[in-house]
């Protein structure tokens, strides 16, 4: 069943490809045209004894042809053509008139192969003269006349492709072709017209030939890969493996994958590459294979650069031993966090001021000494109010006493980086703001030692 399937399938292809080519093409043609007019002028309500009858004429002219597509194009045209009418009255006498008209078709052709083609459009006439030809002496009358005219065409052409092409047309007019409305005759435009077409320039572009028959090929396990190039011909598998399966997608023939159900390399046989150290970062790009690390550090592990016990990332002193307690800096000497924190307490202010009190001068003398004799500590200094006053008032007085005592030890020769000064104002408050003792406390300066 499934050979009759493909046979059929390659029957239909070869079907398919017999009118799988690109018909011919063509650019843009044009030349000149030569035609006879046999043309009268219709008359809209006929006048008992008078009859209009055909007059014979010519039209020279030229044509542009622009192709829409292989069936559709679109030909304008530009024609010196003479047109006109005869009448004959009841009593014999023949009126002749000539017009001279510029005249412009613009038709749509509709090609039915190359040797037929059917147009469709309109037609402008610009009046060039007009000569009443009744009397031996001709009589220009172009004053009686529009000077302009329109109407619809309809033709044929035979090989409208060719260099020569045969054509015909019929012109019904649409406009009264007299100037005066109130004239007696109301009279249009009637016009059959037959000539021949020169092209001048213009190109065919031949179409693609059809391509030549499939040949009929067996391919057993339905992968896309015919039987005479597979490796594999009974199961199914990929192209660009010969037609043999990959389980795992890493570009390995199962049958050469020594890891056929995990993707790996060609390397290691089809397997992953390995981790030896189970960290997460193979091998190849492991520059401690042996020893779990990070792969921020190549898969050796976080270093510690001073040996202390804590790695480089959590440490703030990465190149001075210190404490896991104190992130990784020295610890601080008690007696030194001591003296700062009692210095902090006998900071004084003038009452409602940041003017440093001079009693507090001795005891801020001090940490300018702790801190000139250990360049590696460093102070916060916290300034706090009670709630008296405005949150406002208190959180600018708070900035104002801290920074005092940060412009004070910088005075004193302290590099201002070592220094950090902030206000709280009422905001942390460390006992009851109801009482005044509970404000005296509240009213305090705090200072913070530290080396990171």
């Amino acid at each position: 069943m499934k050979k009759t399937l493909m046979c059929s399938l390659a029957a239909l292809m070869v079907s398919a490809s017999g009118i799988a080519q690109t018909p011919d093409t063509y650019t843009v043609s044009g030349g000149v045209l030569g035609a006879a007019n046999y043309s009268k002028f219709r008359l809209a309500d006929p006048i008992p004894g008078t009859e209009s009858k055909f007059k014979w004429g010519y039209a020279p002219g030229v044509y542009v042809n622009f192709p829409l597509g292989n069936v559709v194009s679109l030909e304008a045209q530009a024609q010196y053509s003479r047109v006109g009418s005869e009448y004959e009255t009841g009593n014999a006498t023949t009126l002749n008139q000539e017009l001279t008209y510029l005249s412009v078709p613009l038709f749509f052709k509709l090609h039915a192969g190359k040797n037929l083609a059917f147009n469709l459009g309109g037609q402008a006439d610009f009046l060039l003269s007009a000569k009443d030809k009744t009397l031996p002496v001709e009589v220009d009358n172009e004053g009686i006349f529009e000077h302009n005219s329109l109407g619809l065409l309809g033709g044929v052409e035979l090989f409208p492709r060719g260099r020569v092409t045969v054509f015909g047309k019929y012109v019904h007019g649409l406009k009264r072709l007299d100037e005066n409305a109130n004239a007696n005759l109301a009279r249009y435009n009637q016009q059959i017209q037959a000539g021949l077409k020169f092209k001048l320039f213009g190109k065919t572009l031949p179409g693609t030939p059809p391509p030549p028959p499939v040949p009929v090929v067996v391919d057993r396990d339905g992968d896309g890969v015919i039987d005479a190039n597979d490796k594999c011909p009974d199961v199914a598998g990929l192209a660009s493996l010969m037609g043999c399966p990959d389980t795992d997608g890493d570009g390995i023939a199962d049958a050469e994958d020594k890891c056929p159900t995990v993707a790996g390399t060609a390397k290691y046989q089809g397997c992953p590459i390995p981790d030896t150290d189970g960290d997460g970062v193979n091998d190849e790009l492991d520059k401690c294979p042996t020893v779990a690390g990070v792969a921020k550090y190549d898969g050796c592990p976080i270093p510690d650069t001073d040996g202390d016990g804590v790695n480089d990332e959590a440490d703030k002193c990465p190149t001075r031993p210190g404490a896991a307690s104190n992130q990784g800096c020295p610890v601080i000497a008690k007696e030194v966090i001591e003296k700062v924190n009692y210095a902090a307490k006998n900071i004084f202010f003038a009452t409602g001021s940041y003017k440093l009190i001079g009693k507090s001068f001795q005891s801020l003398d001090q940490v300018v000494a702790l801190l000139k004799a250990d360049e590696s500590l460093m102070i916060d200094i916290d300034g706090h109010t009670d709630s008296q006053g405005s949150e406002e008032s208190n959180q600018v007085l708070s900035d104002n006493r801290a920074g005092a005592v940060k412009t004070y030890l910088v005075s004193k020769g302290i590099d201002e980086s070592r220094l950090k000064s902030a206000g709280y104002g009422e905001l942390k408050p460390i006992a009851d703001n109801t009482t005044s003792a509970g404000r005296a406390k509240n009213r305090r300066t705090e200072m913070l030692v530290r080396n990171y």
